[in-house]
């Protein structure tokens, strides 16, 4: 797990590091050269209000991750037997339902709303898949293997979720509920 995290930390810091495609780190805007210019900020006591505050939060589920009893739509042309974000890659037009999905599960409306109500923190469950974006090797010898073209995009929607929730003053967590099972984590671990 440690590896993971910091294989995404590192992802995250590195203003230089573009992807594949050429798209740029979140919050970037490209120079005329198209080069990646990002910001910098000082976060000093901006991370200690995210520390020390009392929490009020809620679970994301469902946008990432999915839970059939929460959503059932993405699950309509999902490969049988349609439980698990695997049956919904393989299904017919995945990449199509899963983008619409990750678009208009969690909107800007909804993070302004829970804004409003005291909410300062939410849980976002995300699989290891979600991240083949930032790195495809995630995927190597997994079940997700052949299915990068599907979840390639997901973090990009992960990492759009992250800066919209700090622009409002939300914290986020990210579970890792979706690991694919020990020797992913052994792998991860060495």
């Amino acid at each position: 797990m440690r590896k993971l995290i910091d294989k995404v930390k590192h992802h995250l810091e590195d203003p230089s590091r573009s992807d594949s495609r050429g798209a740029a780190p979140v919050g970037a805007t490209a120079t005329s050269s198209g080069a990646a210019e990002v910001p910098t900020t000082d976060i000093g006591p901006e991370r200690d209000r995210y520390l020390y505050r009392k929490q009020r939060g809620v679970n994301l589920g469902s946008w990432f991750v999915f839970e059939r009893w929460i959503s059932d739509s993405p699950f309509r042309n999902a490969a049988a037997p349609a439980q698990s974000d695997l049956d919904v890659a393989k299904g017919e037009h995945a990449k199509e339902i899963l983008e619409h999905h990750w678009d208009t599960w969690i909107t800007e409306a909804d993070w302004a709303w829970l804004a409003e109500r005291g909410i300062n923190t939410v849980r976002i469950p995300i699989g290891y898949y979600h991240i083949c974006g930032a790195d495809p090797s995630v995927l190597e010898g997994t079940d997700f293997a052949n299915l990068d073209r599907v979840f390639a995009g997901a973090w990009v929607k992960v990492t759009n979720a992250l800066a919209t929730a700090h622009r409002y003053g939300i914290g986020v967590l990210f579970g890792a509920s979706a690991i694919y099972s020990l020797h992913i984590l052994a792998s991860l671990a060495s």
